[in-house]
């Protein structure tokens, strides 16, 4: 079975209710990082075989990043 091939970002993917949620359950203001992180990906012309997961993710690395900044030397 062949992987699927990775592919820029899908003219008309938007944040839905399951992203959003999956944003808001680690209490990250959904709208605003996912406006980033579309510009962030469309700057770097990132590819993605799965953009769902590729968010999630993005999610979850804002959480390690967050703990990092807030870190006292």
């Amino acid at each position: 079975m062949r992987r699927p091939t990775a592919r820029p970002w899908p003219a008309g993917f938007a944040l839905t209710p399951s992203l959003e949620l999956y944003a808001r359950m680690r209490h990250f203001d959904p709208a605003a990082e996912f406006k980033a992180w579309r510009h962030l990906c469309l700057a770097r012309g990132a590819t993605s075989r799965d953009w769902a997961a590729a968010w999630r993710l993005r999610v979850d690395r804002l959480i390690t990043f967050c703990a990092m900044w807030s870190a006292e030397p």
